[in-house]
């Protein structure tokens, strides 16, 4: 069995999975959570050249003659679940799952599927023969999580008695920068701006912003208090400030895809060497004046290639008074053959709807723009979206 780690350290790369985690490297660069993260990939641990030895390695324990313990292939697990303890944000992790076919026929793996893209294992499809033993190896990338973790990696195979199996890695992520990593400004009314204070949390009393944006030129993000220190009783953490301003000016409508990008350094742990890391937190909210719009954005949900595609919301006038709205168009679509139609409810309300057949398969955004009589509002946009399989 493996010692125990180090709790406030990685545990490191078994030596013979270092080939495999040379390639999923590559493959780790991306991903996120949600697949969709500006964030630079993290490093992994235990990734290092062995010494040179003058001594022989120790031979491998031999063993006797196989005995099948059961008819048919058979899977069985050294073990199910693996426990990284406590983890920094910033590096990859690595585990390997060894396993016998104890069975008296070949073993085939069908597939190894994670949940999430943050856990890639090594290969998804082999097999082994009767009593031969083989394992499966993860990295773990805890980029945009933090605190208790659990994730899950189903094995199918042929096994008789278990054709599905699941094995699970668990985690307490310590983030050099903690936060929600998305915050929801509410509704900003038109023509007045909002300005929000997000409460940020590190370890690391002389943790740096080296760089703080916003991608949206209607959102400015800066930092405003760093380094104020709290204590809970068993540990200090320490408190910064990030200051949100929307613009008075900022348009009518859905604040779409909007980021605020942070870039610290500071020291994962207290005896670690400093590193640099990027985090982004997305920022959510409507600008809405007289009217508003029942959903910020129009869903066109997930649907079949060569198949009818549409969505629509509706938008009122708070103040109940009537409201005349025509002139649908679309301004800005990912795919052709797209209409905007609008139709009435009531004096005051009426839906806006986007329709065509699905084409070209991925993501479907755009925007569609309507007219109003309603006083500073006589031209609004409306984002929408939809995926197309």
């Amino acid at each position: 069995m493996p010692s125990t780690p180090d709790p406030r350290r990685p545990r490191h790369l078994p030596r013979i999975a270092a080939l495999a985690v040379a390639g999923l490297c590559l493959l780790l660069t991306g991903c996120g959570g949600n697949g969709d993260t500006d964030e630079p990939a993290a490093n992994v641990t235990g990734v290092e050249a062995p010494a040179a030895s003058t001594t022989s390695p120790p031979s491998a324990p031999v063993e006797g003659p196989f005995t099948p313990t059961a008819q048919g292939p058979r899977i069985e697990f050294e073990k199910l679940e693996h426990d990284f303890g406590k983890i920094s944000d910033t590096e990859r992790h690595a585990t390997s799952y060894r396993f016998r076919n104890v069975g008296s026929e070949r073993l085939v793996i069908h597939d190894v599927k994670a949940a999430c893209g943050c856990t890639v294992p090594n290969r998804r499809q082999f097999s082994v023969g009767p009593g031969e033993r083989d394992q499966i190896d993860i990295i773990f990338d805890p980029k945009g999580k933090q605190y208790k973790t659990d994730k899950y990696i189903t094995v199918v195979s042929n096994c008789t008695v278990e054709p599905t199996l699941k094995l699970s890695l668990t985690s307490d992520i310590q983030p050099l920068l903690g936060f929600e990593r998305m915050h929801n400004l509410g509704t900003v009314r038109l023509g007045e701006g909002k300005l929000d204070v997000v409460q940020l949390s590190h370890t690391d009393p002389n943790l740096e912003f080296t760089e703080v944006t916003s991608n949206n030129p209607n959102v400015g993000v800066r930092i405003v208090e760093s380094g104020v220190a709290e204590s809970d009783g068993d540990s200090v953490k320490y408190r910064a400030g990030l200051e949100i301003s929307v613009r008075p000016d900022a348009p009518w409508g859905l604040l779409y895809a909007t980021r605020a990008h942070m870039k610290v350094r500071g020291k994962p742990w207290p005896d670690a060497e400093p590193v640099v890391y990027e985090y982004d937190m997305y920022l959510i909210g409507n600008v809405y004046g007289m009217v508003h719009a029942q959903q910020g954005i129009i869903s066109l949900g997930n649907v079949t290639s060569g198949t009818p595609i549409r969505g629509s919301t509706q938008i009122t006038r708070v103040d109940a008074q009537p409201m005349a709205v025509g002139n649908a168009r679309i301004t800005e679509s990912t795919m052709p053959g797209l209409e905007a139609t609008i139709q009435s409810v009531s004096a005051n309300t009426c839906r806006v709807s986007v329709t065509g057949m699905a084409s070209n398969r991925g993501s479907v955004k755009g925007a569609v723009t309507i007219e109003t009589d309603v006083p500073g509002e006589e031209e609004l946009t409306i984002r929408f979206a939809g995926q197309v399989k």
